[in-house]
This record gives C-alpha cells, structure tokens and sequence, in this order.
C-alpha cells in the first residue's frame, strides 16, 4: 500500500497541472484573435468588421458550407451574421 502512494501523488499532481492549462487555440482564434463569430463552436465565419460580415454571409450561402450544419444551426449564423450587420449599418437582399 505505502509502495502506492507516490504513483497516486504523481497522477494527481499530473491531473492538476493538466486542468491548469488553458485551452488551445485553433485556426480561426489563430488567424482573427478573439472575435465574435456566426459559428462560435468551430470558430469560422468572423464578424467582426464589414469585409468579414460580407465574406460571411456570402460563404454560408455556398451550398457545400451550408451543407455541414443542421437546419437550425444554419438559422442561428444568419441571424448572427444579420445582427452583426445591421449593427455596422449593412443591409442585406432578402433571402429566396
């Protein structure tokens, strides 16, 4: 038992420092930094400024990108990327 006790210490000690770091960053947090954008679960789709709000809802309404996401998700980004929007003062066509 007394034999175990150090390999308990060092796995706790392992746990602690694990939890401590903090979360890495992927691609989207790389190249924009911390900005809002339409998928925050998989950071894509920054809209932050004009060019990227533009860029945004021009790429969700490519078929293959819209693809990827659930019905409800894809509701839940134009509306983000809209709000974003309209906050900058841009005004987009109504969808078909």
């Amino acid at each position: 038992m007394f034999k175990l006790i150090p390999v308990l210490l060092i796995m706790l000690f392992s746990i602690a420092s694990f939890a401590q770091q903090p979360a890495k960053m992927d691609a989207g947090q790389k190249k924009y930094g911390n900005v809002t954008f339409a998928d925050p679960t998989h950071h894509k789709y920054p809209i932050d400024n004009e060019k990227h709000i533009r860029a945004a809802w021009k790429s969700i309404h490519v078929k293959s990108h819209a693809a990827k996401y659930k019905p409800e998700e894809l509701t839940q980004m134009k509306q983000r990327i809209r709000d974003a929007g309209t906050a900058k003062g841009i005004k987009f066509k109504s969808e078909k």
